[in-house]
Formats: C-alpha cells, structure tokens, sequence
C-alpha cells in the first residue's frame, strides 16, 4: 500500500476524531458547569460564545445540553433574588405609568398560566426595546420607542401562585430579564377597539433575555409550555411551523389578540389562554368578581421589592 495513501488515511482518521471531540466538548463543559450559579458572562465564555448556540433549527450539541439544564425544571440557585407574600384582597388597584394605555392599565388576572397557573400581570411602557424574533426563516432583530411590555424585571409585574417550582422559575426569569413586547398594542389602535370601530387587535411578539439567552430563548418557551420540539419551530403534533405562510400574525410562535378587558394568547396559530382584566387601575372590573374566589383562595407572592440585589 503506497506510504501516501496511508498519511491520508491517517489524516483522515485524527481529522474524525477532532471532529468527534470537538462535538462533545460543549456539552461535557456543560454538565461540569456550576449551572446556574455562574453569571451569565461566564456562561457564555464557558461555551465558547453565542456561536456555539445558536445554529437555528439543528438540535446541536450545546442546545441538548443547555435545554436538559434548563428544564422545564430549573434549580433554586438564585438566593440573592427573594419572593414575598402579595395579599390579594378586595380591591386591587394599583399605580399604572400614565404613558400607558389606559385599556392595558391595571391589573389582569390568568386562571391557567401554563407554567405558573393563577397568576397576575402588569403592562409597561418601555421607552427602548430590542428584541428578536427567530423562525424557520432564520433571526431578526427589532427596535422600538415606546412600546407596550411585559418585564419580568420590573417588581411586581409578574404575581404567581405560591409553591417552590413557581418561585424558583419567578428568580429565574426576574434574574435573567425576560420581557417581552407588543409593539401593535399602540393607544391609536385599542382606542379604535374601545369605541367599537374595530373588533379586535392583533400583535405579534417580540422576545428579550439577558445573556447566555439572548439568542437563544428556550427558557422563554418552557414558560408557555413549549417542549424542545415545539421551540425548534417543528410546530404542534410534529408539524412545521412558519408565520409567514400562517394566517396568524405571529412572526416567531406567538401573538396576542386584544378585546376589551380581555387578552388571548396564541401559540403557532391556535388558542393558548386568556387574560382578563379584574382591575382598570381605578377599580375592579366585572372579571373581578368573576374570578374572586380563585384569587382569594390562593396564596401568590412576587419579588421581593425590599431585598432587590444591588
């Protein structure tokens, strides 16, 4: 056998075998990992980068590890952020930023949050936004001024049933700074709903995470009760999901419809769960007393607004 074409085959032997290694290294540094006490710096040094993540649509390495750590479990690791008892009584108004909507102002209760199930939320105005939507099309960032959120962030905008697995997602998504925009939710166009020229309002959804998830947002997927398949964009029941060719307005997975004092959700086109509005920001809603004994049956808690972490 000629000597070259053994120096090939050895090359081409060590060549596989780098590649093999290479291939496994994200996830083995990963699993020594101290996930997820370290910064999300660190963990993104540790990977080598959002590079080594965010290959859309492939189920690499790095995002088998990542999303096994994850969840849809996630540790109670984050003891620098802290949860307080919220009690809810007979009234439950509270101060709204005056720049916002008034049909978003106070306060909107879910029954059956996927994650969280009864839960309690508050809109913001965000003066800068940039956030990203990613599908089968590949990823795209936006910017907005001004534009409608949800931040998870911001103390008291997120109230959730009291158990352990509730608290430890609230630190979690409170540390990473999940938010998301509506960027359709403009006053022009829910006024135009309030005085019944128009039935409805459509939004798609924007979707920020502070790094090691910038670019890659499954945490924000679990939260909605999405597994790994349906975040990569295979859709629901093994379909493929695009927006583009949907008749939703969705241009990742989800969007929102608003009617008066009432929100749905939508997932990859069809019906996830409603929002009602209980509190205008003045006084309780009809909702309110619809859903009464549900919010008083129930012990919630937020973040801590006294023991934020400096």
């Amino acid at each position: 056998m000629p000597i070259a074409f053994l120096e090939l085959m050895l090359m081409g032997y060590f060549l596989t075998l780098a590649i093999h290694l290479l291939y496994h290294s994200i996830p083995n540094k990963m699993a020594t990992m101290k996930w997820p006490t370290m910064t999300p710096l660190e963990v993104d040094k540790e990977l080598g980068g959002q590079q080594a993540i965010t290959t859309f649509g492939a189920q690499t390495p790095a995002i088998r590890a990542l999303s096994s750590l994850i969840g849809p479990e996630v540790p109670d690791s984050f003891n620098e952020v802290r949860v307080a008892p919220v009690h809810v009584g007979e009234s439950i108004t509270f101060g709204d930023d005056v720049r916002l909507p008034s049909s978003l102002q106070g306060q909107w209760f879910v029954p059956n949050h996927p994650t969280f199930g009864p839960s309690l939320w508050r809109f913001h105005l965000s003066s800068k936004f940039k956030g990203f939507v990613v599908n089968i099309h590949g990823e795209q960032q936006f910017a907005y001024s001004n534009v409608v959120t949800a931040n998870y962030s911001h103390p008291g905008s997120v109230i959730v049933a009291d158990t352990q697995r509730n608290r430890r997602w609230l630190k979690f998504f409170f540390r990473y700074g999940l938010e998301y925009a509506f960027p359709l939710f403009s006053r022009s166009n829910l006024d135009e709903v309030e005085a019944g020229l128009r039935s409805n309002v459509d939004t798609w959804v924007l979707t920020k995470m502070k790094e090691p998830f910038t670019h890659f947002l499954l945490p924000s997927g679990y939260l909605e009760g999405f597994s790994v398949e349906d975040f990569m964009h295979t859709g629901f029941n093994g379909t493929v999901w695009d927006p583009l060719a949907a008749d939703d307005i969705a241009m990742c997975s989800c969007s929102l419809r608003f009617f008066p004092d009432m929100i749905e959700r939508r997932q990859f086109g069809h019906f996830s769960y409603n929002m009602y509005r209980i509190s205008d920001g003045q006084q309780n809603t009809p909702w309110y007393f619809h859903f009464n004994a549900s919010l008083s049956n129930t012990n919630f808690v937020q973040i801590d607004l006294l023991q934020l972490p400096q």
